[in-house]
């Protein structure tokens, strides 16, 4: 009885959390940037529930992000309620589940110590990371997906019989995770293959729960087909083309390379401050310091202890995933980019922690804090330790929050937005960077369609479009950045677009926005 009252408790304390961390995020989201890229899945999910539910026209880049993140658009556009409101809303609800679900998996059992810590280090989202762990299409769907499966994973392999039903449903939530977030690769099927393998090695006797791993391990190779499969079918039907991105191995000179800027995307990842000075030019908060360091420490201490066979199952998934984020980033061709290094930071943290919880464990001469009832000095001293770090770190990291002003960007793009939909501008052509999210604050009144530009016209934007949006006519203005070198960055110049249309009837600029205005039809010039 007291169990079942304490397991209650404990979940309205992580119901609670998500209520409170969303809340939070969404007053953060007020004050970071949101760009193109962070929008462009609410035309998709306008277009779905128009009936195109295969997507048919529509070009993603190398994700489509479709059951991530997408599906959840849905419900609320149904309801007419504003996609951007949606995006802020979404954003803040996936980064509260990812931050409530990896302390609850990862931590509920270490004690409530270690999740108010977790709590602190990502919960407390750095400044420097706010914009791709608070905005869409940053993969974040995908990472509260894959917290879901890992609980899935091991819920049946703790089972005492063989709940099939677990397995079809990490099967089937697999699939649809790879095929809309190829990160999945590195995040689920790559790190869980390998944890199945060593545990099967480990087990070797033919026990129930060697066939439980031996089960998963088989059903984890079946989500990377099927999820191939899937998409195969997708693209035959002619439904939503996804471009995907070639992977290919570096050499060893290129890796060495690789692995000094993985470290810098690192370091914006668990939170440097871009002002001051500090290692490598940035100033740190000591504590953040400190957990850098214990990553590091935390990552060979595993390595270790996963060689001797001395390793928890959930400390050699966390080490995996942080491990196999390394690798890919490192030794393939892959973009490196904060937001590939989230992982790292998500289950890097909860590697340090475990390597915390077992330095004290082993200091006491116990094998599990649990076990010892008595409050030692080594328990006293760790307690308070982890106080302060965990008020020092959320202090700093929360004045830094509160300090910051709303972007102006936004208040500008709205600015944009108003006036297009003020002189009943209908729809452009913009600039990838400038088009997206201004069709965004309008709530796709209008749209602008992406562009490159060359001598001869415009041409289609490559992808995350429709290719079904360019047969439009009866566009009459662009909308691109005042400075061409902001504007060559997705393939546009302004004076490419005046040198086959000829000067515009009218020019507004509009913070550093340039909306060019021609009294004739401008889609005679788009290239096909």
């Amino acid at each position: 009885m007291e169990k079942s009252i304490k397991n209650v408790r404990n979940n309205w304390f992580y119901f609670l959390s998500v209520i409170a961390w969303t809340i939070f995020y969404c007053y953060y989201h007020t004050k970071i940037w949101v760009s193109s890229d962070h929008v462009t899945m609410i035309p998709f999910a306008k277009d779905f529930l128009s009936g195109n539910l295969l997507l048919k026209g529509w070009v993603a880049g190398s994700n489509n992000f479709f059951f991530t993140e997408t599906l959840f658009y849905l419900p609320g556009l149904a309801l007419g309620v504003s996609g951007y409101t949606l995006e802020a809303v979404l954003s803040s609800l996936t980064m509260a589940l990812i931050v409530v679900e990896a302390s609850a998996f990862f931590l509920r059992q270490k004690g409530f110590l270690y999740v108010l810590v977790y709590y602190a280090i990502v919960g407390m989202v750095p400044v420097g990371m706010s914009h791709i762990l608070i905005n869409s299409n940053s993969h974040n769907g995908l990472y509260a997906v894959l917290l879901l499966e890992f609980w899935i994973l091991l819920k049946y392999i703790e089972s005492e019989s063989n709940r099939y039903g677990l397995v079809i449903a990490y099967m089937v939530i697999g699939v649809l995770a790879l095929y809309s977030d190829s990160v999945a690769l590195m995040g689920l099927i790559a790190p869980v293959l390998c944890l199945c393998a060593y545990m099967i090695l480990l087990k070797r006797k033919n026990t129930p729960e060697l066939i439980r791993w031996m089960i998963m391990f088989w059903a984890t190779a079946f989500i990377f087909v099927l999820a191939k499969l899937f998409s195969r079918v997708i693209r035959m039907l002619g439904g939503i083309v996804t471009l995907g991105y070639p992977t290919k191995l570096v050499g060893l000179a290129e890796a060495k390379v690789r692995a000094i800027e993985w470290f810098g995307q690192v370091e914006i990842v668990w939170g440097y401050t871009p002002w001051g000075a500090g290692f490598f030019g940035h100033c740190y908060h000591v504590a953040i310091v400190g957990i850098m360091v214990l990553f590091g420490i935390s990552i060979a201490y595993f390595f270790i202890k996963a060689v001797l066979f001395r390793i928890d199952y959930k400390a050699l998934l966390a080490w995996l995933i942080v491990v196999i984020n390394l690798g890919g980033c490192v030794f393939t061709n892959a973009d490196i980019h904060p937001r590939y290094c989230v992982l790292s930071f998500i289950f890097g943290v909860i590697l340090v922690l475990y390597f915390v919880f077992d330095v004290t464990a082993i200091c006491e001469g116990k094998k599990s804090q649990s076990s010892n009832n008595k409050i030692s000095v080594i328990r006293v001293v760790a307690i308070v330790l982890s106080l302060f770090f965990t008020i020092s770190v959320s202090w700093y990291r929360g004045e830094a929050i509160i300090k910051m002003q709303p972007y102006t960007y936004l208040t500008e793009t709205q600015n944009a937005a108003d006036f297009i939909l003020e002189n009943n501008l209908g729809t452009g052509y913009g600039q990838f960077w400038c088009g997206p999210i201004i069709a965004a604050m309008t709530d796709y009144k209008y749209n602008i369609l992406p562009i490159y530009t060359s001598e001869d016209g415009f041409k289609e934007y490559s992808n995350l479009v429709n290719t079904r949006w360019y047969d439009e006519t009866e566009i009459h203005y662009t909308v691109t950045f005042q400075n061409d070198d902001e504007n060559d960055d997705v393939g546009v110049k302004n004076e490419e677009i005046i040198g086959f249309l000829g000067e515009p009837d009218w020019i507004k600029d509009i913070y550093n926005y340039r909306i060019m205005y021609w009294d004739k039809d401008i889609s005679q010039w788009m290239v096909k």
